[in-house]
């Protein structure tokens, strides 16, 4: 497990490989939407789960694979 200070740049290595999962509890979704177009531009996969506290806030799970997603 490693973090690397960035949801964007986490995401962006999960689209080129490099990582092959990414969790991000109650992140802000103009947080991570860049990273989230490269994950769907490579063929992986993500999950947002609204976390009720406010609007756009969200749990993300972003894989490669995706059963990871689930």
């Amino acid at each position: 497990i490693r973090m690397i200070g960035s949801a964007a740049l986490a995401l962006a290595y999960v689209g080129e490989g490099v990582a092959d999962t990414y969790y991000e509890s109650a992140t802000n979704l103009w947080d991570v939407s860049a990273g989230l177009a490269i994950i769907k531009a490579s063929g992986g996969y993500y999950r947002l789960i609204p976390t009720g506290k406010k609007p756009l806030n969200f749990d993300l799970w972003a894989s490669a694979r995706e059963e990871w997603t689930r």
